[in-house]
């Protein structure tokens, strides 16, 4: 029997987990041949997702626990790695999406047609009411895989299946050091892709995001596409000589800032000086070449940080 488990990173999201937890246990089994289960990995320092798992349905599939007190999500990633190490497939959700019906199933057999080590579905953005109408018409939050068909670069794990027995194989695991800077996913399937492992997208395998407000502004996109430079950065830099890495990052950043900046303020300027899906466009370049830029200053950019608890709270 060939096993497989859900592992959901949870974190301060209980509402959302709960919500999930009931989707999950209305997908269609993927095939007789499958063994399925469901693991919510709680980072919330008192483990407050205890509440949730204990108390949620599990006509389908069973769900489990476990609490990982180190903060950061390549920490929990590392956890569900080490949680499912006699397992054959992992896949991936994030604690704020919706599986549509047939999610499971159509990972499953973009797999077993494929035969890859990864496979990446859509992520869909569901936008809270009050959103700016540029972020609705940009839908910068969405990532669509529109066709079925083999992937030839790095995806994310908010909506992805993978063979555990090819990570154990090449001996992978998400790197710590990006815990409270994010990428560590595209750090991880990078390292796969150069390792010789084969990805595949499932159009059928769509989640849908919950996008709150205060994450469809512009600050929080900025950050987003700055922290996206500084791991693409990281990860190019992974091929090229020690001497070379930061000094290639200043020019490449350099270029995306002297392009993006210009692009986006044309844009801006047709746009009647307000805000456009075109300008957002734009200053993604220009972020992204911010990102780049930080790499070779060696200034991480900590998208993840976290505020410490006031003393005796």
């Amino acid at each position: 029997m060939t096993t497989l488990t859900i592992c959901i990173p949870s974190f301060k999201r209980n509402l959302q987990l709960k919500a999930l937890l009931v989707a999950l246990q209305e997908q269609e089994h993927p095939s007789s041949e499958v063994d399925v289960e469901i693991l919510v990995v709680d980072n919330n320092p008192d483990g407050r997702a205890r509440q949730v798992t204990d108390t949620a349905p599990a006509p389908r599939y069973t769900v489990g626990y476990h609490h990982e007190t180190r903060p950061g999500v390549a920490y929990v990633r590392n956890s569900a790695l080490e949680k499912c190490a006699d397992r054959d497939f992992l896949v991936f959700i994030d604690d704020d999406e919706i599986p549509a019906q047939g999610w499971l199933k159509a990972l499953w057999a973009r797999r077993s047609e494929s035969g890859a080590d990864a496979v990446f579905g859509s992520v869909e953005a569901r936008y809270a009411e009050g959103v700016p109408g540029w972020v609705l018409r940009g839908d910068f939050h969405s990532k669509l895989q529109l066709v079925d068909g083999p992937r030839d670069k790095p995806g994310a794990t908010d909506n992805c299946l993978i063979d555990l027995n090819t990570v154990r194989r090449l001996g992978l695991s998400f790197d710590p050091g990006l815990s409270m800077v994010g990428g560590e996913d595209t750090l991880f399937f990078d390292a796969m892709l150069n390792r010789g492992a084969v990805f595949a997208d499932a159009a059928g395998a769509v989640a849908y995001e919950c996008v709150p407000t205060e994450r469809a502004t512009l600050g929080w996109l900025t950050t987003r596409w700055r922290r996206t430079g500084y791991t693409d950065a990281l990860m190019i830099s992974k091929r090229r000589p020690n001497w070379a890495r930061r000094p290639v990052a200043l020019a490449e950043g350099l270029v995306r800032l002297g392009v993006g900046g210009l692009l986006s303020a044309a844009a801006f300027a047709v746009s009647g000086f307000r805000m456009h899906e075109r300008v957002g466009r734009f200053l993604y370049t220009f972020q992204r070449g911010r990102g780049m830029m930080a790499f070779s200053l060696d200034k991480p950019i900590e998208e993840y940080a976290r505020t410490a608890p006031a003393a005796g709270s």
